[in-house]
């Protein structure tokens, strides 16, 4: 596929740019997944004239791809909803999940790959399909469709580029509505707990479907029966339900002793069907489907939940659990008054755990971060909570002064239980261990913080003075989540700048900058200073000699390695000078330094540094590293010039079989002007100088290129050379009487001497 022109860059820059901070500020105004969906929606028509787009995203326990809300411009949800492709149907959609590849038409009706039922139902005419995934995880994919005039390659790389960039904060604003979803879920029991009245059944119920209307909106009417003193009580939603459904007074015995009721279950309401009470009332009034969830304790059967549509139900697995939980509490309300003074209590602990939620929530929007959610993790423990990323690179421990937790080894401990258990900290939820602290036995609490297969970091809690119970652990997992979406958020600000930055960059090194202005307004916006100077500084890495290696069939895990090793060398130097800039370019890290006005690289770009960092690479993770290091540039608009001495250095070290040294610039000497001869011509050069000595055997030969080298190097002083090689001044005439033979050379001609000393060079760098 063609690449994108390059006139539009720019424009593409800022439309990713502007869809970011727009998703951004939908998030934070409390808006809703499908308003950030249909921002996006909009966005990926104007950019290629199209009249409609949708996005699939994954659905685990299904294993299908699910159309989400709105999409293609189609109001009516249940259409919305039968869009579900599932992993064995194949089709255009599942082929660009699993190959990350896109894939479009012009013609769908004739396109053999397109599932036609669903091209008919949405009135398809052409398509385009790209993945919506990062570098370690897949999402979904996005269609857009109906373009006029047909979608041409370009388009398709346009909304490849402009979904790859927001593929990652898209999945975060779906997690994020989940949440808030929960939440709602959270505020209606809550509210259901709160309002608990064995007094007035019918007080209750009546509650209980109008907030169930709150989160079952795909319901056309909801009513609840219950058994309660010998009578029925509904509770109604539209239409209104104004004559007695049930009459029979054994009406819920007989129910149980069927079993109908003994679990949720969906029932099509058709004239021929065995129907119960209700479910001839419902049909009489022109309902066609039933959802019954029973209102069930301990093996008493107290009552059932109703949800009734017009058309086919399509209640999704989150919904579900929902009515399980109503029809729980119900349940519970229903018992007796020990069991409700029971659950006032745990309706205490719920607010308490909703109020984490909202705390939580704000944490997302400001500027607190891991510290923040740390922060109110222990505050609503009361025991010190510790955080550390995967690596160890960041801590946070929450309160900073418990010498405890201080002294609390986390990933230590990690290591401890995944040796002991032969796996990994259980991904089902947080794991109580036996922590060591100072020569003492501590219990605690061990969670993974995970995005998908990934794990970011982990939680540790100090359990002392009490012990976490279900609700707490609740808190702990809730509190999970926000840690991941933090983490998150951080990694995908950081990709996102990172990539602009290296594109910047990297069309400054390859000198396509021409204008000064642009050069500089471009800078800034990534903190580089346009006219301060620069040191170009490339680390070429032998990736092969290394215990992480360049696996070409995991490119996740050669992708990963790299970029960790780029935040190591970028948090190094950092440290040694605030403003460094780093990119990946292949198997090389190229490093921007600012330096000092007027002063030589010596003065402000301590060798030792370079030398600690190369050092630091090859013991940590095996790497030979060799470095280039230029001389300064005075402005960016010469990052190109110094990238080239930079790289000079790199192909001097790599010609001259030097791997793992550090070379600056200035010291290359003469090699400045050889380092980059074509090779054939250097050959020659050589031989034609050389040519009786070359043909020598080994040993020979080796004996008196040496010895003609270390004459030249001391000025064909006939002592002093024989002082360095350890032999005989006689010994030394009589080898430069062999070399002048073989080769025709007199040496004591100066011209002769120049040729020679510099085919010896040439020699040095392509031996």
């Amino acid at each position: 596929m063609n690449e994108v022109n390059p006139r539009l860059t720019v424009n593409y820059t800022q439309v990713a740019f502007d869809t970011l901070l727009e998703i951004s500020n939908i998030i934070n105004m409390a808006g809703s997944f499908e308003k950030v969906l249909e921002y996006v929606i909009d966005v990926m028509k104007n950019m290629v004239g199209a009249t409609g787009a949708g996005l699939l995203l994954y659905d685990q326990e299904k294993k299908s791809l699910v159309l989400q809300k709105p999409a293609f411009g189609v109001s009516d949800r249940n259409l919305i909803s039968l869009y579900q492709v599932s992993m064995d149907d194949g089709g255009n959609a599942v082929n660009v999940f699993k190959t990350k590849t896109p894939y479009w038409s012009n013609d769908v009706q004739e396109d053999p790959i397109i599932i036609q039922r669903l091209a008919k139902a949405f009135k398809l005419c052409n398509i385009v399909t790209v993945p919506v995934s990062t570098i370690n995880e897949s999402y979904g994919v996005f269609h857009v469709i109906n373009k006029p005039a047909g979608f041409t390659e370009e388009d398709v790389s346009l909304i490849k580029l402009l979904v790859s960039q927001i593929a990652a904060t898209l999945r975060n604003a779906w997690q994020l509505n989940e949440i808030k979803n929960q939440e709602m879920e959270s505020r209606v029991l809550f509210q259901l707990t709160t309002n608990w009245t064995l007094g007035d059944v019918a007080e209750l119920l009546n509650n209980a479907v109008i907030q169930m209307c709150k989160v079952v909106q795909e319901a056309d009417a909801v009513a609840i029966g219950v058994e309660g003193r010998a009578r029925l009580v509904i509770g109604k939603v539209q239409p209104e339900i104004s004559e007695p459904i049930i009459k029979d007074q054994k009406f819920w015995s007989k129910l149980a002793g069927t079993g109908y009721a003994t679990h949720p279950k969906i029932v099509k309401l058709s004239p021929k069907s065995n129907l119960n009470t209700v479910e001839e009332w419902a049909r009489r009034h022109g309902y066609s489907y039933s959802v019954s969830t029973p209102i069930i304790s301990e093996g008493k059967l107290w009552g059932m939940i109703w949800i009734w549509r017009k058309q086919e139900v399509n209640l999704d697995a989150r919904q579900f659990r929902f009515l399980s939980l109503v029809a729980g509490h119900l349940a519970m309300a229903l018992h007796n008054r020990s069991l409700f003074e029971k659950e006032k209590s745990t309706a205490k602990e719920l607010k308490r755990i909703f109020a984490l939620h909202e705390r939580l929530s704000k944490v997302l929007t400001d500027e607190s971060g891991i510290e923040g959610i740390t922060q109110h993790l222990a505050g609503y423990l009361g025991l010190p909570v510790i955080f550390s990323t995967k690596s160890g690179n960041r801590r946070v421990v929450v309160p900073f002064d418990d010498s405890y937790a201080n002294h609390f080894d986390l990933l230590g401990e990690v290591q401890r239980y995944h040796k002991s258990n032969r796996q990994a900290v259980n991904p089902k939820g947080p794991v109580r261990v036996s922590a060591h602290i100072g020569g003492m036995s501590l219990s605690a609490i061990l969670a993974p913080i995970k995005s998908g297969r990934e794990i970011l970091g982990f939680v540790g809690i100090l359990e002392k003075g009490r012990v976490l119970d279900k609700l707490d652990l609740l808190a702990v997992e809730k509190a999970v989540t926000y840690y991941a979406l933090e983490l998150m958020k951080s990694n995908i600000s950081f990709e996102v700048e990172q990539n602009l930055k290296v594109e910047f960059i990297s069309s400054l090194l390859k000198g396509e900058i021409r204008t000064p202005n642009e050069a500089g307004q471009r800078a800034a916006s990534f903190g580089l200073d346009p006219s301060m100077p620069y040191i170009i500084v490339i680390f070429d890495i032998n990736f092969l000699s290394g215990a992480e290696r360049d696996d070409p069939k995991d490119e996740h895990k050669t992708f990963r390695f790299k970029r960790r090793l780029l935040r190591e060398i970028t948090n190094y130097l950092d440290v040694y000078r605030q403003g460094t800039a780093a990119m990946n370019m292949g198997n090389r890290m190229i490093v921007i330094i600012p330096g000092s006005c007027g002063k030589s690289s010596e003065e402000y770009m301590d060798r030792k540094l370079v030398a600690d960092l190369a050092g630091l690479l090859k013991s940590k993770y095996r790497l030979l590293v060799s470095v280039g290091v230029s001389t300064p540039a005075q402005n960016i608009m010469e990052f190109a010039k110094a990238f080239q001495e930079a790289d000079m250095c790199i192909s001097y070290l790599n010609k001259s079989a030097k791997q793992g040294q550090i070379m600056f610039y200035r010291d290359l000497g003469i090699y400045k002007l050889l380092v980059n001869l074509d090779p054939g011509i250097t050959q020659e050069y050589v031989k034609d100088l050389l040519g009786g000595l070359l043909t020598l055997e080994e040993d020979k030969k080796s004996e008196l290129l040496k010895t003609l080298e270390a004459y030249l190097d001391n000025e064909c002083n006939l002592k002093n050379s024989a002082a360095i090689l350890h032999i005989h001044p006689n010994t030394l005439r009589y080898r430069i009487g062999q070399i002048e033979e073989l080769t025709g050379l007199n040496l004591v001609s100066p011209n002769d001497r120049a040729n020679v000393h510099l085919a010896i060079r040439l020699m040095n760098l392509t031996t």
